[in-house]
């Protein structure tokens, strides 16, 4: 699919605009802005050799996976589209290594950026650590995969469609899942995890070439850091309210002429609109995770970052710790 926003007219981004202000009231957030900041990075020194921000990220998700009651001791950890494990590194780190890892990414790295070893090193266990070389999309079955019979799904910046593959291979076992989204301009509806969202809101296929492609604007602005005083600190998880369809036709009620507007849209709305259409998608995918029986949770995890959205997924009928869960093929 064809990803420059040059192949997109003005009159397509108004049709949007129009579609996404009429679906924005039967949504749980109107605006990037209504998501809740729950940035949990502490302030302290990390073993692992990363840059600041990037330590601070995984330090924020690592206690967002505590604040769930994800670590308990022996849990494995599937790092998807690990790269070199720095995730999982500081999982383990966190946990005084009594933790298993399984990594997963299509990618072979070179050996001395792995943290593979400092993960066995931290352990009890020399088969704590298990890379597999291998497409997020092949995986039918987690636990399987992993060969373990439960398992907690973790990333940082899932490309585009990789979060959707890894929603759809933790699904069918409702596998616990805590995804750090990115590039969400590659997402394309054929992979897409949650196309019947968009249906129900009244886009088409287009509507959603048109969105995906147009993300890139959120962008056009570097991330400003938000004080840590503005956090919400609650640890609630959402209730996404039932979606009421709408037709595909709208009538927007001014429209002016493709070149006029593609001329004179202001670069702060492209930006907002960028950041618009990210949420869109991400509220679709947790739209499917609640669907499939989790309780969900979108946050801002991060102020580092323009990729901030964490989402957050674990089994309804599960108060604490990890469900095991079924490894059928």
């Amino acid at each position: 699919m064809a990803t420059a926003v040059s192949t997109i007219t003005g009159e397509e981004v108004q049709y949007l605009i129009a579609k996404m202000d009429r679906a924005a009231p039967l949504l749980p957030f109107s605006n990037p802005q209504d998501v809740p900041l729950q940035d949990r990075s502490a302030q302290h020194t990390s073993t692992t050799q990363a840059p600041p921000k990037h330590i601070q990220q995984v330090d924020s998700i690592t206690n967002h996976l505590k604040a769930a009651n994800l670590c308990q001791p022996g849990t494995t950890f599937c790092e998807l589209g690990c790269g070199t494990a720095k995730l999982s590194d500081h999982v383990s780190e966190a946990m005084n290594g009594h933790s298993s890892h399984v990594l997963i990414d299509r990618k072979i790295f070179g050996s001395t950026r792995l943290r593979d070893g400092a993960i066995v090193g931290r352990g009890k266990e020399k088969s704590q650590v298990r890379r597999i070389t291998m497409d997020i999309g092949e995986i039918n079955n987690l636990p399987s995969t992993c060969d373990v019979d439960s398992v907690v799904a973790i990333s940082k910046h899932l490309c585009g469609p990789a979060a959707d593959l890894s929603i759809q291979c933790c699904v069918p076992t409702r596998t616990p899942m805590a995804v750090a989204t990115c590039c969400h301009y590659l997402c394309n509806w054929k992979q897409f995890s949650n196309t019947r969202f968009f249906e129900t809101l009244g886009f088409t296929e287009r509507d959603f070439q048109v969105l995906a492609i147009i993300s890139q604007w959120a962008s056009m602005k570097k991330a400003s850091k938000t004080k840590r005083e503005s956090n919400d600190h609650s640890t609630g998880w959402t209730q996404l309210p039932t979606l009421t369809s709408l037709p595909p036709t709208i009538h927007p009620e001014y429209l002016i002429d493709s070149k006029e507007f593609e001329t004179n849209f202001p670069r702060e709305e492209k930006t907002a609109l960028g950041k618009r259409c990210k949420l869109f998608l991400d509220t679709a995918r947790a739209y499917r995770l609640q669907e499939a029986g989790y309780r969900v949770k979108l946050v801002r995890y991060t102020t580092m970052s323009m990729e901030d959205h964490l989402i957050m997924a674990v089994p309804a009928d599960v108060t604490s710790g990890v469900k095991k869960q079924k490894r059928e093929s």
